[in-house]
């Protein structure tokens, strides 16, 4: 089985301040740490710390998860990926929905302005490219004694960690085959990210019609997670003969223009693809010459992944709207594909200045731990948790900026074992975690013509229960993968364990 012979304490909330002593077996007759940490280094599961490169957060084996459920999500992304699409091409939709927002959020002000500036000249991109990641987590009744998978959000830009969690699958799958660790009913599951995703830029490029056009990667200064995309990168070049340029929004606002036919180029080099690792949170836009370029790439004949209506629809607002009776009636026709959306849905709740949003913000006050407050922001650590959703909700009073949040029953997964190998520590810890399945699409169209539509893979991230977000970037959580059991094995080897 996959028991461990030695239990760790639980670690100090300052996981990044504390060292742990490297252990010589993981498991009885199983890998060592040294074993884990140069497959790693030797797969480039890595990150860019502060004091340089090393490991990125990653679990050292699998963690269970219910077959079926794992199953079902990943059937419905291509249906997924439709809807976003059909909801994007909807302009009346996205006025109404972000108008009133804008009014209360500069952010989202700034980002609407441009795209009402492109729609007003009209749209030339040579395809619409989505990469989208939608995020679940194991739902447990404790009444009911049953679970049920919910999503948490929708990611349309800076999908990440796909890559990296391919590589990891490589690592847990050496781990668990060559030292026999886990039962034989289970399943560790193929990730083709790289390939799937690759697929989807290559497809937009070629659709440029320039073999000397070139992908450019929007990235932050400073990028930490440099190897995941680097992975795209080098699969491109390799397999596509695809070059990729890679730009701060600062560099693209210096080098970057549009000729005539609003092409875009970054100095001489033509772009046929913008691919945003960044470009999705304020931060992002110091300056006037940040949001001069984000404008110039919108406006050009490059199609940009995503484009601005796709953005939108990842924002919460859209989640929310769509978990409304009679939304997702709207974009789709497949009353099985509806349901089976809707069954994904946990409760969600509009914060505006209504007498529905005060219904709501009156059940926030009285019971805040049942709920997240969220606002339109992307990139994780912007999430409100506990008594801190009273706090909010009561400096915001009545002002409208209240309505740029929305209100989401708080998922309830359940804790199992784990075992994590912090970024940068000399060994490993092991205690209770949850997990944060993702699921990874790609979509490309031209006009009418939907070129692409496919799954692409999975990701999985894992954390303390403590750790109210589930940021890898910034070491709430790390990078796992799914080792697929039946529900049944599931409730017997872990629910019946911490209930």
């Amino acid at each position: 089985d996959c028991k461990l012979h030695w239990v760790w304490s639980l670690p100090s909330p300052d996981l990044k301040r504390k060292r742990f002593m490297a252990v010589q077996s993981l498991w009885k007759d199983g890998p060592t740490f040294e074993t884990i940490k140069f497959f790693a280094y030797t797969n480039s599961i890595m990150i860019n710390s502060e004091t340089g490169l090393c490991n990125i957060s990653i679990t050292v084996k699998p963690s269970p998860f219910p077959r079926d459920q794992f199953e079902f999500v990943s059937r419905i992304q291509t249906n997924l990926n439709s809807i976003l699409d059909t909801i994007s091409r909807d302009h009346q939709f996205l006025l109404d929905t972000f108008s009133q927002i804008a009014k209360v959020d500069d952010f989202i002000k700034k980002l609407f302005d441009i795209y009402l500036q492109v729609m007003e000249r009209g749209y030339v991109q040579t395809t619409a490219l989505g990469i989208h990641r939608c995020d679940y987590m194991i739902d447990y009744n404790s009444v009911t004694k049953q679970i049920d998978i919910k999503q948490v959000e929708m990611n349309t830009i800076a999908s990440s960690l796909g890559p990296l969690c391919e590589r990891l699958t490589d690592l847990h799958k050496f781990v668990i085959s060559r030292y026999s660790l886990c039962p034989s009913d289970s399943t560790l599951p193929d990730n083709n990210c790289i390939v799937r995703m690759t697929n989807g830029l290559s497809v937009a490029w070629k659709e440029y019609n320039n073999q000397r056009a070139q992908v450019l990667f929007v990235v932050p200064f400073n990028e930490k997670n440099m190897f995941d995309q680097r992975m795209l990168e080098y699969h491109l070049w390799k397999y596509h003969g695809i070059k990729v340029l890679r730009k701060t929004l600062a560099e693209i606002s210096l080098e970057g223009h549009l000729n005539d036919s609003r092409g875009l180029f970054i100095g001489d080099i033509e772009i046929a693809v913008v691919y945003y690792r960044a470009a999705y949170k304020p931060d992002d836009f110091p300056t006037e010459k940040e949001w001069s370029a984000r404008l110039m790439l919108e406006m050009s004949r490059a199609s940009n992944c995503p484009n601005l209506p796709y953005l939108f629809v990842g924002f919460k607002k859209v989640q929310q709207v769509m978990a409304n009776p009679g939304v997702l009636e709207r974009y789709c026709s497949d009353m099985q594909v509806i349901s089976d959306i809707r069954k994904t849905f946990t409760g969600q709740y509009i914060l505006d200045q209504t007498p529905e949003g005060d219904k709501a913000v009156e059940m926030a006050l009285q019971t805040p731990h049942k709920f997240v407050m969220k606002p339109q922001r992307e990139g994780g650590g912007n999430n409100i948790y506990g008594e801190d959703v009273c706090t909010t909700l009561l400096k915001l009073g009545t002002s409208p900026s209240r309505g740029g949040y929305i209100l989401m029953d708080r998922i309830n997964p359940v804790p199992i074992p784990g075992v994590l190998w912090w970024s940068g520590h000399e060994g490993i810890v092991e205690y209770p975690v949850i997990n944060e399945l993702g699921i990874l699409g790609v979509f490309v169209r031209k006009g009418d013509e939907v070129l692409l539509n496919t799954n692409a893979g999975h990701t999985v991230k894992t954390k303390p229960p403590a750790n109210d977000e589930g940021g890898v970037g910034y070491g709430a959580s790390v990078i796992d993968t799914p080792l697929l059991i039946s529900t049944e094995h599931y409730f017997q080897q872990l629910i019946n364990n911490f209930h």
